[in-house]
């Protein structure tokens, strides 16, 4: 692949890059002409564009500079949780939500995967804010099926079902700053695992790294994994209790790269 990065830091981040799916240029372009046709859109009505954080920050300076109307700009932070597979779960981190009585509302993000986030981001404002309308804009549509009935009114790109990184998009933290969108190699997509007490003489390791066959999976088909590197683990099955980024999880909860995993038999005593 070639490199393009013009410094030594973005060089080393575009390194693990599999391929390039869009360059500047081309994100530049689109953005522009998604501008274009919102500015067409909403010309002479009160717009206001929100975007999600921290992923969207980048996408959202980027589009409210082509789109050549007056506007208000606001934001929401949220945590999505994708543990349990029927429904999932979307917790705002604001008390506060922005004022859109009356308003036409561009709801944008970084990428549209399942859709939990931002379908319960739009049925909140729709419910508690009052808007005129409100639609989605991203900058990545990634086609695979939806847990929610949900597709954006505005897309930059199509993209498959492959880890993407860059322009706001991260892996860890990582690669938000890089000015293109690649594909992460599958060796850099990996899971930290702790083994704690007896754990780690069955294992014979405190700890490891295991890449992921695809970008996330749950608790339990990560265990079974285990179970087929080390015998003796299964006997524990059940028992296990594990934890995901140092909170308790069940066998449903869904892991993502990135995530460090701990491992731990039972709790024992009174």
């Amino acid at each position: 692949m070639e490199n393009s990065g013009s410094n030594p830091l973005e060089k080393r981040l575009q390194e693990r890059l599999e391929k390039i799916l869009f360059t500047r240029e081309e994100i530049c372009s689109r953005i522009a002409d998604m501008g274009e046709a919102i500015t067409n859109e909403y010309s002479g009505q009160p717009l206001t564009v929100v975007t999600i954080l921290q992923g969207g920050a980048l996408f959202m300076a980027d589009l409210i500079r082509e789109i050549h109307l007056p506007l208000k700009a606001d934001s929401v932070s949220v945590e999505s949780y994708d543990g349990t597979e029927s429904t999932g779960n979307v917790t705002f981190l604001q008390n506060r939500m922005p004022k859109l009585d009356g308003r036409h509302v561009i709801l944008l993000d970084d990428i549209l995967d399942t859709g939990r986030t931002l379908s319960a981001i739009r049925r909140r404002f729709l419910t508690e804010c009052s808007p005129l309308s409100v639609k989605i804009a991203v900058l990545l549509s990634k086609q695979i099926e939806r847990a929610e009935s949900v597709e954006a009114d505005y897309v930059g790109f199509e993209v498959g079902n492959e880890f993407v990184v860059g322009y706001g998009l991260d892996y860890n933290g990582e690669y938000r700053n890089l000015p293109l969108i690649g594909v992460l190699k599958p060796e850099f997509i990996t899971v930290r695992i702790l083994f704690f007490s007896l754990l780690r003489d069955i294992t014979g390791q405190e700890e490891m790294e295991i890449q992921l066959p695809e970008q996330t999976l749950s608790i339990s088909q990560l265990l079974d994994n285990l179970f087929t590197r080390y015998e003796g683990l299964k006997e524990w099955d059940q028992k296990l209790l594990v934890a995901v980024n140092c909170e308790y999880a069940s066998r449903n909860e869904i892991v993502q790269s990135g995530d460090e995993v701990a491992i731990m038999p039972p709790v024992q005593g009174g």
